[in-house]
């Protein structure tokens, strides 16, 4: 959770890409670290973030209490596209380059946009979860004809 937006408890989220907003948006109940199972009293979208209330959190010093913490939408409740990129399961993953096996992720980091370290033959590259050339099916990261330089060292 980021920092508290108003009087009322809410609080501004940054979600790891479109997938991922339009499932936040679609939710009722959260997992907030710390503090189980919350119900949604309100998501929006606001100024490039989504702002969050949950139900019992009608105070800056109450949503306080929830900046910083992991937030995670209970399995089931989102799409299984979205659910299949989530962090722990892409940990891990096999990653295809134009087809052919290129390494694996070996790190997910969710900021702004989701980042995935992939270790291949060229060492660990940052590459983006949300770039048009990339595509999660059925376990595996699929990556088609990226940028020059992105997975080896042609720039």
């Amino acid at each position: 959770m980021g920092r508290t937006y108003g009087l009322a408890g809410a609080q501004r989220l940054h979600a790891a890409g479109p997938g991922e907003t339009e499932a936040l948006l679609a939710v009722d109940r959260l997992w907030v670290q710390g503090h189980g199972t919350l119900a949604v009293r309100l998501v929006k979208p606001h100024a490039g973030a989504l702002l969050v209330a949950f139900q019992g959190v009608r105070t800056p010093e109450r949503a306080q209490e929830l900046v910083n913490a992991d937030v995670y939408a209970e399995a089931g409740t989102v799409a299984d596209d979205v659910a299949a990129r989530s962090v722990d399961r892409l940990t891990g993953a096999e990653v295809r380059l134009d087809g052919a096996p290129y390494g694996r992720v070996v790190e997910v980091v969710v900021r702004a946009q989701m980042l995935l370290l992939v270790r291949g033959p060229h060492g660990e590259r940052w590459l983006p979860a949300d770039a048009p050339y990339v595509r999660v099916e059925g376990g595996v990261v699929h990556v088609d004809d990226p940028p020059a330089g992105l997975l080896d060292d042609d720039a």
